[in-house]
């Protein structure tokens, strides 16, 4: 692989944006903590300053180092909605609801797991299932 390779990650405490030659070397980094907003409607990621961060900061590096590639890669126990679904946010919005217990918890194979992603994806699950009820009674 030639040119240089702009790498975002995302994570839970910040975001950074490298430049990075084919074999691995990082040649500059960029970051922003990874704030979250309070609500409404509930507490989020600043999505707005994220997408600044990655788009100024994307024409930043290319004007120091020429960026031929681009990889990304997140956070694994993250999410967010999309769309005007009251079913999935209000679950997301009473996650006590969604859980019988707190704290960390095996996920298949044995990996922890955050307690709040394992209540996103039984969130998702819930929510996909009910549209297939819904959808099998017509």
């Amino acid at each position: 692989m030639a040119g240089t390779v702009a790498v975002l990650d995302v994570g839970k405490s910040n975001i950074k944006l490298s430049a990075c030659t084919a074999d691995g070397d990082v040649l500059e980094t960029l970051a922003l903590p990874n704030a979250v907003l309070p609500g409404p409607p509930w507490r989020h990621h600043d999505l707005t300053a994220q997408n600044a961060f990655v788009l100024g900061g994307l024409a930043s590096l290319a004007a120091r180092h020429p960026l031929a590639h681009f990889i990304a890669s997140g956070h694994g126990s993250g999410g967010m909605l999309v769309g005007d679904d009251p079913d999935l946010a209000d679950g997301l919005a009473s996650p006590a609801a969604l859980s019988s217990g707190t704290g960390t918890t095996a996920a298949p194979g044995g990996a922890p797991s955050v307690s709040s992603a394992i209540r996103l994806s039984r969130a998702a699950f819930i929510n996909r299932f009910m549209d297939h009820m819904r959808l099998k009674k017509r």
